[in-house]
Parts: C-alpha cells; sequence; structure tokens
C-alpha cells in the first residue's frame, strides 16, 4: 500500500533495498521492454519506515525483509495471506468482490488521481511511459474535471465575483 509496488517487487526485497537513514527503499523490476532487472530508488512513507524500523529490530533472515517460516516469500504465499485476509473479512461480516495484491496497487492509483497529476503518479508507479499511467487509470476513476461549472463558482450565492484560484480550490 505505502510503496504501490507490484507483487513480485516486494517477495523479491531485501534488506540491501532499505535506506532507513535516507528513508528510501529500493524496487526491483522486471516489467521493461529490454526484460532486464531495473531498480528505482523511492522515498519512503513515515508508516513504511516505521513498519520497517520495527521488522528490522526483529529481523527473521538476513536477506529478505518479508519472509514466511524463515524463508523469502513464495509466489503462493502471497496468495495466501489474500485468501486470509478475505476469510477474516467474510468472519467480520463484511461483504466485498475479491481483489489481490496488484488490485490494491491500483486502489491507491486511484486515490492519488484526485490530488496528483498524471506525471506524478506515473513516477511513483515506475511507468516508464505516462501513456501506460493513463490506460491504467482510465480504466479505475472517472476523474470529473470542474470544466465549465467552474464558471458557476466563480460568483458566489450574492452575485459577487470570487477569485479563480478560490472558485478551483472549492470542494
Amino acid at each position: 500500500y505505502n510503496t504501490l509496488a507490484r507483487a513480485g517487487e516486494i517477495r523479491n526485497l531485501t534488506w540491501d533495498d532499505v535506506n532507513l537513514e535516507k528513508k528510501e527503499i529500493t524496487l526491483w523490476t522486471g516489467k521493461r521492454d529490454e526484460g532486464d532487472r531495473q531498480d528505482d530508488t523511492l522515498e519512503m512513507t513515515d508508516t513504511l519506515t516505521e513498519f520497517l524500523h520495527e521488522k528490522a529490530k526483529n529481523k527473521t533472515h538476513k536477506t529478505w525483509v518479508l519472509t514466511h517460516n524463515g524463508k523469502q516469500l513464495e509466489k503462493w504465499w502471497v496468495n495466501e495471506i489474500m485468501t486470509k485476509i478475505h476469510a477474516r473479512a467474510e468472519r467480520a461480516g463484511v461483504e466485498f468482490k475479491y481483489f489481490s495484491l496488484h488490485c490494491i496497487r491500483h486502489h491507491v492509483a486511484a486515490l492519488l488521481s484526485y490530488r496528483l497529476s498524471l506525471l506524478e503518479i506515473s513516477k511513483i508507479l515506475r511507468h516508464r511511459r505516462v501513456s501506460t499511467t493513463d490506460t491504467y487509470l482510465r480504466s479505475l476513476v472517472t476523474i470529473k474535471t470542474k470544466g465549465i461549472r467552474v464558471l458557476d463558482d466563480m460568483q458566489n450565492a450574492k452575485g459577487n465575483v470570487v477569485s479563480f484560484q478560490d472558485a478551483v480550490n472549492r470542494k
């Protein structure tokens, strides 16, 4: 959630990829046209930094950050985690459609679309082309623009003109 990382990037995360002092994390991906593994170093959120500080205090493995029974997470185990999340939600009476770890990446990208530009989201998702991010988000959200309605907002109820910036910033 705090990295928008792909499942494989999380499974392969090593302690060498984490810099708690600088609050940076390096994610490695093979999802490039060239097929080579490439890295991207990202700023960590405070939540992620706190989580990794706690994990570092109680390391269960000298190489891998996230483990199961002292071993690197395998693909099937990530799916098992999602199955357990769904089972707990059902027991709690929460109804929802099945979602995967990748759906969380989509969800957070959609949330960011209301506050950040397409270029900024593209950088966070580590897409090499903004067009990839544009396609990605179009399938997730309908972004409503303020459009011509900004003209209505530029006048308050008394007919007084307000600044353009104030009209755009109104919620």
